[in-house]
């Protein structure tokens, strides 16, 4: 069925309430058209940064001793921490084997370090040989790691995802060694 022009802009204005001019109806549409093609050209042009994704690493002794948990707070998870700044929370337990927070260090990051550690962090979370491929002839053989694991999380918020992995042992993952010693790099001198 096909519907002449006028018969469209009187379909169209006759939901409008009558205060609304046609003058006000051809700005309000042209306001829309504007919204839409700036949105429409940062989805198609220029790449764009955001900081609100967090990141959580927490390091567990199966001897309840020396952990901590290093978090970048920027999500939605940690609305009493600082934007853009990096916390190393260390613990201690009580008889009870809970965690007692005892002490925190606080680093503020710059861009280049928030993309450095988006980076490393996001490189925990791809797997090196993606079609069950091994450089060995025979499975690796298990590595003692000392009752240290790692539990790294990262969650892109609105944007993305939610990744979650377990590190057994972290010290002898080459990808978690460079994120570790990026981020106490910072910590040290800061």
């Amino acid at each position: 069925m096909h519907i002449a022009l006028w018969q469209q802009e009187r379909l169209a204005t006759q939901y409008i309430p009558k205060f609304v001019t046609h003058f006000e109806m051809k700005n309000i549409i042209i306001f829309i058209i504007i919204l839409i093609s700036n949105n429409v050209k940062g989805q198609s042009g220029k790449l764009s940064r955001f900081y609100d994704f967090e990141i959580e690493i927490d390091f567990n002794h199966m001897q309840f001793e020396d952990d901590y948990i290093i978090i970048f707070p920027n999500g939605l998870s940690y609305e009493n921490f600082k934007q853009n700044s990096l916390y190393k929370i260390k613990y201690s337990y009580d008889q009870n084997q809970n965690r007692i927070p005892v002490d925190t260090l606080i680093v503020d990051l710059s861009k280049t370090e928030m993309d450095k550690i988006f980076t490393l962090t996001l490189n925990q979370f791809r797997i090196e040989y993606e079609e069950n491929l091994s450089q060995y002839k025979i499975p690796y053989p298990p590595s003692l790691n000392h009752g240290i694991f790692v539990s790294i999380r990262l969650d892109l918020n609105f944007r993305g995802d939610f990744y979650e992995k377990r590190i057994d042992d972290p010290f002898s993952d080459r990808k978690f060694k460079e994120l570790y010693d990026f981020i106490e790099n910072l910590f040290e001198n800061k």
